[in-house]
């Protein structure tokens, strides 16, 4: 079953519910202990640590470009070059998910990498 296979914990975590955490049942990492035996946390070596600051980071581009209502959390209306759009469109992804990188570690920094580096180039 994978990652999300872990023990249920009545029908709020874990199973067929497909959620790994919960505010009342904490988190249910069991499930990661074969490949992290380690783990304490879904903050395996810093990586969720990691996309958190990256994306605050773009989060503030962003906002500051004039881009994202962070109250509301969506697009603001205006025209927008292509390239600023597809980073909009990769943030949200990532706010949807609410991983934090678990889900595809990787693939969620480069999108972050990039998004940031776009609109660096732009001064923000």
């Amino acid at each position: 079953m994978g990652c999300h296979g872990a023990n249920a914990v009545g029908n709020v975590l874990g199973g067929h519910t497909l959620i790994i955490n919960s505010p009342t049942n904490g988190e249910n990492f069991a499930v990661c202990k074969p490949c992290h035996p380690s783990a304490t946390s879904f903050d395996i070596s810093g990586a969720q640590t990691t996309i958190t600051g990256l994306y605050n980071a773009l989060k503030l581009k962003l906002a500051t470009f004039g881009m994202l209502d962070t109250v509301n959390m969506v697009i603001k209306p205006k025209k927008y070059a292509q390239a600023d759009l597809a980073v909009y469109w990769n943030f949200m992804l990532i706010y949807a998910d609410r991983s934090i990188g678990v889900h595809n570690y990787q693939y969620t920094h480069d999108l972050l990498v990039a998004g940031n580096a776009n609109f660096t180039a732009k001064g923000y």
